[in-house]
């Protein structure tokens, strides 16, 4: 029997870098002897240095679990899960940190992987204890330029991740990053274009030096997608198609790139006959994206088609049971990413539809690989995916223009009326004004986006609305990420407001973020709902007309602002949709200084709300389509 190398031996063949013999040596002792925690531990460690995540991940939870808990063995479990887009990474760098609380490089690596979860209110704590250091190494300003990015300082945080390129240009993550921010809200419309440049040339010049034989540079790349997905793009209001493309490439290549082995080809599975329809999302709680499109997991005829409904991340609450108990096969995937992926593969679907691409980084990664025969993308964030992995955008006939399938890469396929099965929710009682602290001698128009999503260029509308109609008060919610943003915003106003002699305090409140059955009570308080013109309420504005609110709008140029005018239209209500910007503000004041034609259309909205709810001819054209590239 040959004798197995000394652990002196195999320490001095890595020093010397003679890795792979290191590394068989000490894989021979582990198999010679299964409780030898250091021979796991060592190969585990020598995998980490040739980016073989997922075996040295393996093979450090097994030292772990043979009763080492070193800081070196913490130290690589972190830095495996958070390669592989494990969430559990941020609490594997707080266990490592515990361990050696005096080493800085650990410290700056669990800040770095708290601003990577893409949490804004969880990188705000890190932004005070990066500031204070005098002088930040180039990782340092890495780490802070993506809190700050997150936390909505966009001029902050670019200057904080130019000065890491500048200090050392060899930090990947920095230069994959810098492209990526965009301000969460613009201060005037010139600043747009400024912003969409940096960001197209700095996807171009990634692009032409992507060297994906360099691992470090397609990680970085990966991690950048994963933490600053482009969700703040589409807000600019224009079409997003090239860069999406552009960044969608890139994309797909990276991932190819780190995970080859879920590039072979697909087989598909049907044991009972029925064609498998996955749903994945980052939103399977109570949320938006769930209520509107559970109607079509819970929808399709369960005798022709196997329904399986994938948690990719995001929270868990009694709505995620509830999919669970109404589904045929659901999976909790919010571990490893490549775990996520395999699973899904592994499930042989016909069609895969992902409900949110574009919201979240998980989805980003996971829709560049091909884990179905065919696959689709929702429009609970109505942009395209750019992504050659995507097949379809499955989207609502009402609500395309004429020219919507030239801002998709994807073939479009819109399905009849909103697309949708939705089911209403109503108050449970009716709110009162003195509940939100609002006066009883005003019109309340709600305005009720996010505030992002409130183009610059249309703020003169509310000032031209209380010129003319001085008894309104606008309500909105003030913005989940922080007061900052809040006051941003309201100070925009007060310039639109100056502009017209008017003073925005007068005509401007803004409530505290409410739980969603106080959002529904504001709704039956309110008197108009004014929606946004760039992007149009969705779910906001459905919830608005299930509650007798009247909403009114004017038709944007993409899909995305045309939600509320469809609804109105397959109502009947057209009379509630102004062609332009300055019709609306006209028919804002009309509403407002006339409470017997407030009566009378909220009466109409009550008698033709029910041709939105539970539309099952969405979910033939749905089946249809189903059936259709399952090739049956």
């Amino acid at each position: 029997m040959t004798a197995l190398p000394s652990p002196a031996d195999l320490v001095a063949l890595a020093g010397a870098g003679r890795l792979q013999e290191a590394f068989d040596g000490w894989e021979a002792r582990r198999l010679a002897n299964p409780e030898d925690a250091e021979a796991w531990k060592s190969a585990g460690l020598l995998l980490v240095r040739t980016r073989a995540w997922r075996q040295a991940l393996e093979r450090l939870i097994r030292a772990e679990t043979l009763g080492l808990a070193t800081p070196d063995l913490l130290t690589a479990l972190a830095i495996c899960r958070q390669a592989l887009f494990d969430p559990s990474h941020s609490d594997a760098w707080a266990r490592a940190r515990a361990a050696a609380p005096d080493a800085p490089d650990i410290l700056l690596r669990q800040l770095l992987a708290e601003a990577m979860s893409g949490d804004p209110l969880r990188c705000a704590p890190l932004i005070p204890a990066l500031e204070s250091h005098p002088v930040l190494s180039a990782d340092g300003q890495t780490v802070l330029g993506l809190a700050l990015s997150l936390g909505g300082d966009a001029d902050r945080a670019r200057d904080a991740l130019v000065a890491a390129t500048l200090a050392d240009p060899t930090v990947s993550l920095a230069r994959t990053v810098l492209p990526r921010v965009l301000p969460r809200l613009y201060r005037t419309v010139e600043e747009i274009p400024l912003w969409r440049r940096r960001l197209a040339d700095g996807l171009a010049a990634l692009e032409a030096g992507l060297a994906l034989d360099q691992p470090a540079i397609a990680d970085a790349l990966l991690q950048a997608t994963h933490a600053r997905p482009l969700f703040q793009l589409a807000y600019q209001g224009e079409d997003d198609r090239p860069l999406m493309e552009r960044m969608g490439r890139m994309t797909v290549r990276a991932m190819a790139a780190r995970f080859p082995h879920l590039a072979a080809p697909l087989a598909v599975s049907r044991p009972d006959g029925r064609i498998r329809v996955g749903f994945a999302s980052e939103s399977l709680f109570s949320h938006t994206v769930a209520r509107l499109f559970t109607g079509w997991m819970f929808g399709l005829d369960r005798q022709r088609f196997a329904v399986h409904a994938y948690q990719i991340g995001g929270l868990s609450d009694s709505s995620t049971e509830v999919i669970r108990n109404r589904v045929d096969r659901f999976a909790d995937l919010r571990g490893a990413i490549d775990q996520a992926a395999e699973t899904i593969r592994a499930d042989r679907l016909d069609v895969l539809i992902y409900l949110d691409h574009g919201m979240r980084g998980r989805t980003a990664l996971l829709a560049a690989l091909r884990l179905a025969q065919h696959q689709a993308i929702a429009w609970g964030h109505p942009v395209t995916s750019g992504l050659a992995t995507i097949d379809t955008f499955l989207s609502s006939a009402a609500m395309e223009p004429t020219d919507g399938a030239s801002h998709y890469s994807e073939r479009l396929v819109a399905l009849p009326g909103l697309s949708i099965a939705y089911t209403p929710t109503a108050a449970r009682a009716p709110g009162t004004r003195s509940q939100f602290g609002l006066p009883e001698d005003r019109v309340l128009c709600f305005c009720a986006q996010s505030l992002f999503k409130y183009h610059p260029e249309d703020d003169d509308l509310w000032p031209r609305i209380a010129a003319g109609a001085p008894e309104v008060l606008f309500l909105f919610l003030t913005d989940p990420l922080g007061e900052h943003i809040t006051q941003q915003f309201l100070a925009r106003l007060q310039r639109a407001f100056a502009r017209h002699g008017l003073d925005a305090t007068r005509f401007c409140h803004v409530l505290p973020r409410l739980d969603w059955w106080q959002y529904l009570a504001l709704n039956t308080v309110a008197d108009l709902f004014l929606d946004s013109l760039r992007w149009s309420g969705g779910n906001t504005s459905l919830e608005a007309i299930a509650n007798g609110l009247i909403p009114i709008t004017s038709p944007g140029r993409f899909m995305r602002g045309r939600h509320t005018a469809a609804m109105l239209s397959l109502m009947g209500l057209t009379d509630l949709i102004a062609p332009d910007r300055d019709s609306l503000a006209t028919l804002a004041i009309h509403l407002i200084r006339s409470p017997d034609l407030r009566h009378t259309q909220r009466e109409r909205l009550r008698a033709a709300a029910p041709t939105l709810w539970q539309d099952r001819r969405c979910l033939e054209a749905l089946e249809g389509f189903l059936l259709s590239v399952a090739g049956r």
